[in-house]
């Protein structure tokens, strides 16, 4: 399971929060940063060409999951709606 989105390297400077330039990543953030992008790719090339296109446009590992989450086990709503027709048939 995925639980963190995109990680961004971030510095406090004067009590503030704001994201690092590229140029003052240590090699921690490289690490970081890398491991998304790996996932990312990871899952990609493991789906079919509809789940890919589906995923297309997210920006995260987490989006990524989400939406694949979302497309095999459906959203709740029609679930629920799925389980409601199936029992109306079988009474």
């Amino acid at each position: 399971m995925v639980n963190n989105g995109l990680y961004v390297p971030t510095i406090v400077w004067n009590g503030a929060t704001s994201i690092k330039l590229e140029g003052f990543w240590d090699d921690d953030d490289h690490k970081k940063v890398l491991y998304d992008k790996k996932a990312k790719n990871i899952i990609a090339f493991a789906l079919g060409m509809d789940e890919f296109f589906k995923i297309l446009n997210c920006k995260t590992t987490k989006e990524i999951w989400d939406t694949l989450e979302t497309i095999q086990e459906g959203t709740e709503e029609a679930n629920m709606t799925l389980m409601t027709s199936h029992n109306s048939d079988s009474e």
